[in-house]
Parts: C-alpha cells; structure tokens; sequence
C-alpha cells in the first residue's frame, strides 16, 4: 500500500487588470498542489467594491 501526502491550498483572488468596461473584474482561484499552481477563472465577475480582500469572499 502506497501513502499519499500532498499539500493542497486554493487561494481565491479578484483580477482587477480585466476589468471590463461595467467595472466588474473576474474572481480567480489558484489552485497549488506540492508548490506548483495553476490559476483558472470561476466564470463570475464582481463590481470590486463588493470583494473583500481579507476574506477572499464578495461582501
């Protein structure tokens, strides 16, 4: 039996540089696994006023 163990964290983020002409920007999840990432976009976008950036979470 072979034993697993990997480092996992997902970090969600507002990409404030594609902002569209409405002003909402998408909201980002980086996924790291053992120190490599890869970001990919949630498909929804926020007005930044709403983004809390210390929870990471719409307000």
């Amino acid at each position: 039996m072979m034993n697993f163990k990997q480092n996992l964290t997902v970090l969600f983020w507002l990409y404030r540089q594609k902002a569209k002409a409405d002003g909402k920007a998408p909201i980002y999840a980086r996924i790291t696994i053992d120190g490599k990432y890869t970001e990919i976009s949630t498909g929804k976008k926020v007005n930044p006023a709403s983004w809390d950036s210390e929870a990471k979470q719409v307000v």
